[in-house]
């Protein structure tokens, strides 16, 4: 069967079709059902379906179009994210709780920005009236050069303009209280960065693997500006020196103690991108917090921290069991399932090396 299904939810998507429509009876797709699909061109969500779970389409780089019905009520985080085909969302009119507008996905009245399609390229003006930039909202927009926010807005989420990595400019307004963690990563065309005075508040690691930065300005007033870049003041600070791609591991210790499981975690997320010389160092951070670290990703449901550890053989085998137990508990089923495998696997190399007879 090309569909996991359990009762009313669409657990997984197994085909290899171009166009889909999901199957009646559905009122529910999972979190990553359809995640990198790559034959995926289309997907048909009728009526009857009322949400859609995490990162569902994420990655499925070929899918050009989305529809979405009357009945969705609840669209979860990067449903559409890093799709890099699709320039087009379209809502019905009759939805309650989501619109569109030149394809862009919005919340009802068009408060919230949730989602702009990836293939769309060149500039991109946010909408007057937008207060809310939704979490991962432009996530891997690898085409847009410069991106226009209005006087509405005035949050910034995580996570919001990851990825844009043709992104040459963009002007944070007054209006803006606060920015999200790792709200630019990657965004590696990126010269500088002004935060407005409005802004009291920005997450950690905000411009992880932003290489072309030159100058960045944080005001006096921002909180917890030295857990992102270790110093505080509205001067002008060139960057060159303090970054290396990614926030230097001789950093860490210095201004960010108290967050090192999450820098760790995020490393573990997205480690094929760091430098050699960036891997080493934050690889030997992990293996000294690799136990914080672990039971953080599960507890934020983070499959990617996980899969990452067991890539690299950090997770020790001697910890398996527990970990296991934890996942099982917290009701991460893709967690426990991928470790799950590990075990598995782990244990037939040692029945195809002869240990078992030992």
């Amino acid at each position: 069967m090309d569909y996991e299904i359990e009762g009313d939810i669409l657990k997984a998507y197994k085909g290899k079709e171009s166009s889909v429509v999901i199957p009646d009876g559905i009122r529910v797709i999972a979190p990553r059902a359809f995640f990198d699909c790559d034959t995926l061109m289309s997907v048909m969500i009728p009526e009857g379906v009322s949400k859609i779970g995490d990162e569902a389409f994420t990655f499925s780089d070929k899918m050009i179009e989305v529809y979405i019905s009357g009945s969705i009520a609840d669209i979860g985080e990067s449903a559409f994210g890093a799709c890099a085909s699709l320039k087009q969302i379209e809502v019905a009119e009759d939805n309650a709780h989501y619109t569109s507008f030149e394809g862009v996905l919005f919340n009802k009245d068009m408060s919230v920005l949730i989602q702009c399609p990836a293939g769309m390229t060149g500039s991109f003006r946010i909408l007057d009236g937008v207060k809310t930039i939704a979490a991962s909202a432009f996530f891997d927009c690898r085409g847009l050069t410069d991106i226009f926010m209005p006087d509405s807005v005035e949050e910034i989420r995580d996570e919001a303009f990851w990825g844009c990595s043709a992104l040459k400019s963009i002007i944070i307004p007054e209006s803006v209280r606060t920015v999200g963690k790792i709200a630019f990563k990657g965004c590696v065309s990126l010269t500088q960065l002004v935060i407005p005075e409005s802004v009291t508040s920005v997450g950690n690691y905000i411009l992880s693997g932003c290489r072309a930065l030159s100058s960045v300005i944080i005001p006096d007033r921002v909180e917890n500006s030295e857990h992102v870049f270790g110093l505080r003041g509205t001067e002008e600070v060139m960057l060159s020196s303090l970054f290396s791609g990614h926030i230097p591991h001789q950093k860490l210790n210095r201004f960010m103690d108290e967050d090192i499981v999450t820098i760790c975690r995020v490393f573990l997320q997205d480690e094929p991108s760091y430098d050699e010389y960036d891997r080493e160092h934050y690889s030997a951070y992990t293996k000294e917090h690799i136990g914080e670290i672990l039971l953080e990703a599960i507890d934020k449901r983070d499959s990617a921290a996980v899969y990452g550890a067991l890539k690299l053989g950090l997770i020790p085998q001697e910890s398996l069991d527990y970990l296991i137990s934890v996942s099982a508990v917290k009701g991460t089923a893709d967690i426990t399932a991928i470790l799950l495998e590990y075990e598995n696997n782990m244990r037939k190399d040692e029945r195809q090396d002869g240990t078992d007879d030992i």
